[in-house]
């Protein structure tokens, strides 16, 4: 797959079980490997009907390379942790020169105050109707200092749990076997994450 750089990547991730139904509200997290080596995490956010969509962000990197994604599927009580894997390219476009201007009745002025009416218009719709969705939808807690200190211990445990992951991978010192077994007493740890990130979960609720 190829995607111009400089622009947003969405990488979806469909999960399915033995029986081929959806699997949902999973904790699914994405490293990117880059073209030079080193290593970006994202969380794959949950849509619905098992499908989970992550966003590859030019911040991350901009230029023209090879793009490694791993899926770590966090397992819970009815399913077991697995992998997955992606990859993509990014190219440069060329610079080319841009053909004048066409004729147009509008003065830049006028044009100017169109576009704006109807994009601040149209934004206002959308932020009403995104508000009454929300309050339909969302149940935002009072977040007080023990809750905080939760999430914040929770955030902690997977960055620290990413980190060593990250440092696994770019070892040089050790071959492809010897990584995997050292994964599988890291995954202790990230599964311990995923069980603090269950007990906030459900305290802060959510769609």
């Amino acid at each position: 797959m190829y995607y111009q750089a400089g622009r947003s990547v969405y990488v979806n991730l469909e999960l399915s079980d033995v029986d081929g139904n959806p699997v949902n509200d999973l904790l699914v997290a994405i490293a990117y490997e880059l073209p030079n080596g080193n290593m970006t995490f994202f969380i794959a956010g949950f849509v619905e009907d098992g499908l989970y969509s992550s966003q590859f962000t030019p911040s991350a990197w901009s230029k023209e390379g090879r793009i490694n994604g791993i899926f770590l599927i966090l397992g819970n009580e009815d399913y077991a942790m697995t992998y997955a894997s992606v990859t993509f390219y990014l190219y440069e476009v060329e610079p080319t020169t841009p053909p004048p201007p066409p004729f147009v009745f509008l003065t830049m002025a006028e044009l100017a105050l169109l576009t704006s009416l109807a994009i601040f218009g149209g934004l206002i719709v959308f932020l009403f109707w995104n508000r009454r969705r929300m309050k339909k939808r969302l149940r935002i807690p009072e977040i007080d200092s023990e809750l905080g200190r939760e999430i914040d211990n929770t955030l902690n445990a997977l960055l620290a749990a990413f980190t060593m992951l990250e440092d696994l991978i770019q070892r040089e010192d050790i071959d492809r076997i010897q990584k995997i077994e050292a994964l599988r007493i890291l995954m202790d740890d990230i599964e311990v994450g995923r069980k603090m990130f269950d007990r906030v979960s459900d305290k802060v609720g959510g769609v």
